[in-house]
This record gives C-alpha cells, structure tokens and sequence, in this order.
C-alpha cells in the first residue's frame, strides 16, 4: 500500500506538473524521460511527445483520474524554468499538495512535492522528490503518455 501511495503521487505530481506547460513554455527536449523517484527502486521511463507537451492541459478534466476522484490544479507560478502548483482532489481518495517543478537544463528536470493524503480514513503526510533526465528524441518501444487512461 505505501509503495502504491509513493507511486501513485509520483505519477500524479508527474503529469500535473510536468504536462501542464507546452514544452515552448518549458526549456525542455520532448522524447524519452527517465523519472527515478525518491523512495521507489526502479526508475521509470515516459514518453513525452511534442503533441502532448503542445496540449493545452490547464484544463484537468481532459485527464482521466481513477474512479470517483475529482482533481483541481492552481498555477502558482509557470515560466520557461519553474512550475509550482497547487493540487487538490476529492473523492474516494483526498490529496492536496503544492508541487514544484525546476528545469535545470533542457534535459534536466527535478521535481519536490508535498501533499496531505486521506486514503481509508488514515491522513498521512507526502513529501516527495524527483529527477528527471532526457534519454532520447525516440521513443522507442515505449509508448507516449495517453491522458484518456486513468492513473494507476
């Protein structure tokens, strides 16, 4: 359960964050990213296609979220090196948390989230971090970010 929690923040600080800025507006390369979160083993790999950092995702409700949860996302601060943001969703799980995103290079990228979750009944406080490194403008065999899925 607490790796589920740790990965899910992961990936939801991941795409709130990160794909809420057309990459003009972030100095970042679009293609492969590697993303290794604090206090989850495995690195992870997503792709991120000039077509999904181009979309306009200020408006969260394109974004599938797991059932019964409703997320909205306030922009503190957004330019070309820094994204902060304010996240608060409802439902059968609450979270709310601010994120900071900081571009250190157009193929560097860290990530510092701290949230308040309630998940069956318990509160717990989340802080987390991460590093994002591009690998490459080819995919290969991974496929893009689809935003019509839900989260896992």
């Amino acid at each position: 359960m607490r790796q589920f929690r740790f990965a899910f923040c992961g990936a939801f600080a991941f795409v709130a964050s990160f794909c809420l800025s057309p990459a003009w507006a972030l100095d970042v390369k679009p293609g492969l990213w590697e993303i290794k979160v604090e206090g989850i083993a495995d690195a992870q790999q997503a792709c991120m296609t000039r077509e999904l950092l181009d979309t306009d995702l200020a408006d969260i409700s394109n974004m599938k979220m797991p059932e019964g949860v409703k997320c909205t996302i306030e922009m503190k601060e957004k330019n070309s090196k820094l994204i902060v943001s304010h996240t608060k969703c409802t439902g059968t799980f609450a979270i709310e948390g601010d994120t900071h995103v900081e571009v250190l290079s157009p193929e560097s990228m860290s990530m510092k989230s701290t949230s308040v979750m309630n998940f069956g009944g318990q509160t717990q406080s989340i802080s987390s971090s991460a590093q994002y490194k591009w690998l490459s403008s080819d995919c290969g065999k991974v496929k893009p970010m689809d935003l019509s899925k839900p989260l896992e």
